[in-house]
């Protein structure tokens, strides 16, 4: 048994169904197979998201126990972002064009213009923009520093990647604020598995290394996983396969078929 995508939201509701024991529940790989075969017998007229759900045994209510970081995913999200770049002098405005930035000016953003979906900041224009512009980027979780991890550039040779990275569009790491309920996408249905699965392997590294360090001891980080496409119902994963420590590191379970690697994701989705 399933739960619909509708079941997923951020709602209390949503929290209490997606506390429900559910089984059934399928290795990482055999869950984006799931996935892909369900959004595959309903073809939609858009390519739709594939994401993450999972219930963390954190309290963001607790002081330091809310996540939140970014996580580079190696074939980014199907969406190009625009990119703001907070800048300094000549050589980092040069080299934010180059990339395809667009130029932000600190003043303009303050006034609530934001010409852009992400931004980026040379260690230099950091203190003035998060003095400028933290009341209208903060509350996106658009302000770049520390705490938005690859937000920043130390050098001009690391603005560019910087820049490069935000464009693929990291996926946001960030705990509901009253709940340890987890959304992340992490790809497309047309990606295919391989692509899906590598995706989130990468995903996964960065939510283990985002663990907060007053998380409980003695407990699972993760203590419920499904993925889902955006219009598809939800599958239940088993999260032994989503622990990168875990010798089943998103493997499949003894006896299943291995992934499919050879075909384009045109023809990945297998029955």
């Amino acid at each position: 048994t399933y739960r619909t995508s509708k079941e997923m939201g951020w709602s209390k509701i949503a929290a209490r169904r997606l506390s429900t024991a559910v089984r059934g529940k399928l290795a990482g790989p055999e869950a984006i197979r799931e996935v892909l075969r369900l959004a595959a017998a309903k073809p939609r007229k858009f390519d739709e998201s594939v994401d993450l759900n999972v219930i963390l045994s954190v309290d963001p209510r607790k002081p330091q126990q809310s996540v939140r970081s970014l996580a580079a995913l190696p074939h980014g999200t199907g969406k190009t972002k625009r990119v703001g770049a907070f800048v300094h002098d000549e050589e980092s405005h040069r080299i934010a064009e180059s990339a395809g930035a667009v130029i932000a000016d600190a003043e303009t953003v303050a006034k609530g213009e934001l010409p852009f979906e992400t931004a980026a900041a040379t260690a230099a224009a950091l203190p003035r923009v998060q003095k400028l512009c933290a009341k209208v980027l903060g509350p996106r979780g658009m302000l770049p520093g520390p705490k938005n991890v690859g937000t920043v550039a130390a050098t001009h040779e690391e603005l560019k990647d910087v820049i490069e990275s935000l464009k693929r569009g990291p996926v946001s790491l960030r705990t509901e604020p009253k709940m340890g309920v987890l959304h992340a996408p992490f790809g497309r249905v047309s990606f295919g598995e391989h692509r899906l699965i590598d995706n989130l392997k990468a995903l996964m590294v960065a939510l283990q290394a985002a663990k907060p360090e007053k998380a409980p001891k003695g407990t699972k980080f993760v203590k419920k996983a499904f993925i889902s496409s955006t219009m598809g119902s939800s599958v239940p994963v088993d999260v032994v396969t989503l622990d990168p420590a875990s010798p089943r590191f998103l493997k499949d379970i003894p006896g299943t078929p291995p992934p499919a690697r050879g075909p384009p994701p045109s023809a990945a989705v297998v029955d």
